[in-house]
């Protein structure tokens, strides 16, 4: 199995950083921090007609936000997080869901691959941590890495990813294979 070297390419940046401010965010999505930290500001924005009253007032704050110059976004996926070889949570397991992600702030990413034809990804950190992720909803993006450059990454649940400007709507594209066919 070959795997576009484009994924090796932008996770090499991150090799031997520390992760920071590690967290569960909407259901069981996990975010990571790398680099320095730096505010994102969200201005309001005027919600459609069809929105109910509590998104109409989220959506008219200001949001501010602390983010490191690589964000990394967990999504649409099944996870699992071990340490030392242990198993400590899932996605599916809420009474441990704090503590499983907990365990992985701080670690140094040292290692990304995607396994099994391209079902799943490992994270590998250096103080035993790992995050195995893989696609059960092949039409929502898997994770989403963005870069300083304004670029994201991102990998969807049916095998394909997309690298451009992060600016761009979600869907634009170009989706290209992540597993490489070998001739």
């Amino acid at each position: 199995m070959a795997v576009d070297p484009i994924f090796e390419r932008v996770f090499k940046k991150l090799y031997g950083g520390a992760c920071w401010g590690v967290k569960n965010t909407i259901g069981s999505a996990i975010t990571f921090e790398f680099g320095e930290p730096h505010l994102e500001i969200r201005e309001p924005i005027t919600a459609g007609s069809q929105a109910t009253r509590r998104v109409r007032e989220h959506l008219a704050r200001r949001h501010v936000f602390v983010h490191g110059q690589w964000h990394l976004v967990i999504w649409y996926c099944d996870w699992e997080i071990f340490g030392k070889g242990n198993r400590l949570g899932s996605d599916r397991s809420r009474s441990n869901l704090e503590r499983a992600i907990r365990s992985l702030d701080g670690q140094e990413l040292v290692r990304f691959t995607i396994v099994a034809r391209g079902d799943r990804c490992r994270f590998e950190f250096d103080l035993g941590g790992l995050l195995v992720t893989s696609r059960p909803h092949p039409d929502h993006d898997h994770w989403l890495l963005f870069e300083p450059s304004g670029h994201v990454l991102i990998l969807r649940g049916d095998g394909t990813y997309s690298y451009a400007r992060s600016n761009q709507p979600p869907d634009a594209g170009p989706w290209k294979p992540a597993v490489l066919q070998v001739k």
